[in-house]
């Protein structure tokens, strides 16, 4: 009996072994960055701030068992531009070969894949932590998301992905789809291009909404040397807040440690108010691998106080601006 318990053990041993045998360690990475500068902005209220303009902690990291790679990422963001800290990721990624599957709270899948190409500049961008708003309507962080990612496909005519996602990110109405995405990405050497789909339960939206919000955006770009042309679009349907169309073109040029950006956006209303543009020049020099100065300016085509009445007046703090400060990175 002795004998036949000890056989028995060093079975399960090896069992055990040979199970977790593609089982690898788990990572932590830990990451973030520092920005401060100062700012000149216009308006009413014009004048200088010195500001630490955001602060971002996290850390991310990756464990595999088998066929299953899980990809982890917690973070969070303090501004001197919101009163408290804020988390701004919180998710789960599972890899495997058919595909991929995101769960929790963090940067917007449209966002990066769509609209980040032309959000090139360090001051005026589209991250939250900033004064002044970017015209199009897509937010740069998503909460409550279920996504799942394709593989990749390589062809002849070049490499496609599809993803799909379901976002709740309000749980206090009668939708459970607050928002259905759809999205196809393609990519040939150095041109770029995405299409993206989102549609908005009317439950999603305001009190008293009847019909759903469509929108469609496309993003593209490509580069020639050192130089990157990148265009994005934005339509919407039946939008929430009174906004219709928005369109954005950007150039960037980098010589050596020096990058050089334009960007410019357009956005139209459903409304009567007049078409909005913003127009945005940096430069940006890189010191070190971790250390980055810019300057920056920006100016909006129209006076941002005439859009007082358009969605609870997000251009309040937007105005023509200048900045010069700089980001470290670890």
């Amino acid at each position: 009996m002795f004998k036949i318990s000890i056989i028995a053990a060093s079975l399960s041993v090896v069992m055990v072994s040979t199970a977790f045998a593609e089982e690898s360690p788990a990572t932590w990475d830990i990451y973030g960055d520092i920005q401060g500068q100062a700012i000149w902005q216009s308006g009413e209220g014009s004048t200088f701030h010195a500001e630490a303009k955001q602060v971002n902690l996290g850390a991310k990291g990756k464990y595999a068992v088998d066929s299953i790679t899980t990809y982890y990422n917690v973070s969070a963001q303090y501004s001197d531009n919101f009163d408290d800290i804020e988390v701004r990721n919180a998710s789960l990624y599972f890899a495997t070969e058919y595909g991929g599957l995101y769960v929790g709270k963090g940067a917007s899948g449209s966002y990066a894949d769509v609209y980040a190409r032309t959000d090139i500049h360090a001051n005026n961008t589209n991250d939250p932590s900033g004064k002044n708003k970017m015209l199009y309507e897509q937010g740069q962080y998503t909460d409550n998301v279920l996504c799942y990612v394709s593989p990749k496909w390589a062809t002849d005519l070049g490499t496609w992905q599809m993803k799909t996602a379901i976002v709740t990110y309000n749980e206090a109405n009668k939708a459970s789809d607050d928002a259905l995405m759809g999205r196809l990405l393609y990519s040939n050497g150095n041109f770029n291009a995405v299409f993206n789909y989102l549609r908005f339960d009317e439950y999603a939206g305001p009190d008293g909404t009847v019909d759903a919000y469509d929108r469609f955006s496309f993003g593209t770009d490509y580069t020639v040397g050192n130089l990157k042309l990148a265009a994005t679009a934005e339509v919407t349907e039946n939008s929430f807040n009174g906004a219709d169309n928005t369109y954005v073109g950007a150039a960037s040029y980098s010589l050596d440690k020096i990058d050089f950006g334009v960007s410019y956006q357009h956005k139209t209303f459903e409304s009567d108010f007049e078409d909005l543009g913003l127009i945005i020049a940096s430069v940006k020099y890189h010191y070190g691998k971790q250390l980055t100065f810019y300057v920056e300016a920006a100016k909006y085509t129209e006076d941002t106080a005439d859009y007082a009445d358009f969605d609870g007046d997000r251009f309040a703090n937007s105005d023509d601006n200048f900045s010069i400060g700089g980001i470290f990175k670890f």
